[in-house]
């Protein structure tokens, strides 16, 4: 999403989810990254949705105080993953210019492209080196403008809400691990409330998708001996249970990758590689269990060596946040 507001000093790139508000901060372009996280009271924020702005809005008080993020600064922020829609569309219409490729779609979603919001807030990509076709992300504006208004409540300057996995593949790409001469890619992006799925080929995202894992607050619990900087959550469930109850989200992603060679390419492209990350505390045993489903595709994690090399004394579960510091329009 490239929805803009304000611009001010000092940067911030934030997070909520269902479970957790996170916030990494730089107080000028290409300097330390600081970073924070806390957990999110359980129903404030329930499928993406924020069902207690209020308290949202005391949640975000408490801890931007707590860790000294000044008044007036310029808040990046991510929509949920659970609240976009990806579909590919043709361009025919549209020229080369950025602008008026957003003309466009403005012009024609509620014509010839339809979408089940109202008041949709979008983005478009082109998928081909043509320009006729591209892929359109795009989200019901209500919480945008929930979290926003939040932001300025706070005296923050809220200046663009964008994609997480698109602020992941910033990061990647900084780090060298997706250029555009990359074969097609599928990112495997795991947190404790749901799986995000992306495909990238050439560098540009083809298809992106959310599952839900249902009844996550059943298997986490907040580490009552958290130390600092240590992810705030641990497993409450036994390994081979939890293991059993995500067992469906392997096969979907074999779904997926037939989908995208099948549907989307006509057989033209399939995916030749996995790139594996998030915060979940499971990854050894995700990528175990994703080596015995589809071993004969490479596999790889994201690589923590790599990214702190690039983001000194930052947790490689910030990944996606940094990416909002490379942005390179705001």
């Amino acid at each position: 999403m490239r929805k803009r507001f304000a611009r001010a000093r000092g940067r911030v790139a934030l997070e909520v989810n269902d479970y957790v508000v996170r916030a990494a901060v730089q107080s000028r372009a290409d300097g330390p990254v600081v970073t924070f996280e806390a957990p999110m009271p359980s129903g404030v924020i329930v499928q993406g949705e924020i069902d207690e702005p209020d308290t949202l809005s005391d949640v975000l008080a408490e801890q931007f105080a707590a860790w000294g993020i000044a008044k007036g600064s310029d808040v990046r922020f991510f929509v949920s993953d659970e609240a976009i829609l990806a579909r590919s569309i043709d361009i025919h219409d549209a020229d080369e210019s950025y602008e008026d490729l957003l003309t466009y779609v403005t012009m024609e979603i509620g014509q010839t492209i339809h979408v089940p919001f109202e008041e949709p807030t979008f983005d478009v990509f082109p998928t081909n080196e043509e320009e006729t076709k591209g892929t359109l992300f795009v989200a019901p504006a209500a919480p945008v403008t929930l979290l926003a208004n939040a932001l300025l409540d706070l005296k923050m300057k809220p200046s663009v809400a964008d994609i997480k996995m698109l602020g992941l593949a910033r990061t990647i790409r900084r780090m060298g691990e997706l250029t555009k001469r990359d074969v097609p890619t599928l990112v495997a992006n795991w947190g404790l409330n749901g799986l995000t799925v992306a495909i990238f080929r050439n560098s540009v995202l083809e298809f992106l998708r959310f599952q839900q894992f249902h009844n996550f607050r059943e298997q986490w619990t907040v580490d009552p001996e958290l130390t600092d900087g240590a992810f705030p959550y641990t497993l409450r469930t036994d390994p081979e249970q939890y293991e059993l109850s995500i067992g469906s989200e392997f096969g979907e992603i074999g779904n997926i990758m037939n989908s995208y060679r099948f549907s989307l390419h006509k057989g033209e492209h399939q995916v030749e590689q996995i790139l594996l990350t998030g915060d979940n505390p499971q990854l050894d045993l995700i990528e175990r269990q994703l080596t015995l489903a589809y071993g004969e595709t490479p596999i790889e994690r994201l690589k923590e060596t790599r990214f702190s090399t690039v983001y000194p004394n930052v947790p490689i579960r910030f990944a996606p946040l940094v990416g909002l510091f490379e942005r390179e329009d705001v």
